[in-house]
């Protein structure tokens, strides 16, 4: 049975105090912050300049694939780079459409990158909303945000699974479910790419190591849309900053990263919640 677990009201920006509505920022220093703002490109029109330099650069082309050996995953093999989201599944989340609002205007393709074999945990922000999707309901008479939890998956049975072995509450395998609701709110754009296999071949156990081999990717083929919240400070610090400086040192080029939701507009809003359509979406899956 499909659990509607009830409503809960978040403030909207108006309402924010003290620029912590979402976590503390303890921790939080003028050095930490700038460990996290030295990955990002000043803009996206200057990554875009950039990588459009560097497709033209023969030799720079060869130095990013010999370090990867040819093993360069065919979403970012195109004749044009790609702008490239990773994500555990692809969803259609206020974050992703924040992205298509990003990079509607360039003419390159939009990729979201997903791991169908990586494990689902429940102490993980982004993994718990795949498995209980915050739908956005409204807009209280206060000014805060109107969230409804959907749960579609048994967590209890789920943890510690891969996600394509996870199956939902309507028979479907997690990731497939995702696939669907995606398209049924973009239809068209962005393409969804599994980089399972891919991962699987670039040391999925050794998370510093296929971070250096995803971020090669960033040099000449993509530019990457990321961010980090404060909470993420000890994995920027321990595979993030350090693979990027392994790169940049290897390649002689920094990856391409453009921060998509920048601190102030973090805190406006849950980027991981869904559009009200999401949830019509579903309850027709609920009387079907």
């Amino acid at each position: 049975m499909l659990l509607f677990t009830g409503r809960n009201q978040l403030p909207l920006t108006k309402n924010i105090q003290n620029n912590n509505q979402y976590g503390s920022n303890e921790g939080i220093t003028n050095k930490t912050d700038r460990l996290i703002t030295e990955l990002f490109c000043p803009s996206i029109e200057d990554a875009v300049n950039e990588i459009e330099c560097r497709r033209n650069n023969p030799a720079l082309v060869k130095k990013v694939e010999e370090y990867l050996q040819g093993d360069i995953p065919e979403h970012f093999s195109r004749s044009e780079p790609i702008f490239y989201l990773s994500r555990h599944l692809a969803t259609p989340n206020y974050e992703v459409a924040h992205v298509i609002e990003m990079t509607e205007s360039y003419k390159y393709d939009l990729i979201v990158g997903e791991d169908h074999k990586g494990i689902f945990v429940a102490n993980n922000e982004l993994k718990i909303s795949l498995g209980k999707l915050p739908i956005f309901q409204g807009v209280s008479k206060s000014g805060e945000e109107i969230i409804e939890n959907v749960t579609v998956i048994d967590f209890a049975t789920s943890q510690g699974k891969p996600m394509d072995e996870i199956v939902t509450k309507f028979g479907e395998g997690l990731p497939e479910f995702h696939k669907q609701i995606f398209e049924s709110v973009y239809p068209k754009v962005p393409e969804i790419m599994d980089e399972s296999d891919w991962i699987d071949r670039n040391q999925r156990s050794n998370i510093l190591e296929q971070y250096k081999k995803m971020l090669a990717l960033q040099c000449v083929h993509g530019v990457m849309l990321e961010s980090y919240v404060p909470n993420e400070l000890q994995f920027v610090k321990e595979v993030v900053s350090p693979a990027f400086k392994a790169i940049e040192s290897e390649i002689g080029v920094r990856p391409l990263i453009v921060e998509h939701i920048s601190p102030e507009l973090e805190i406006t809003r849950n980027w991981n919640s869904y559009p009200p359509s999401v949830y019509g979406y579903i309850k027709k899956l609920t009387s079907s």
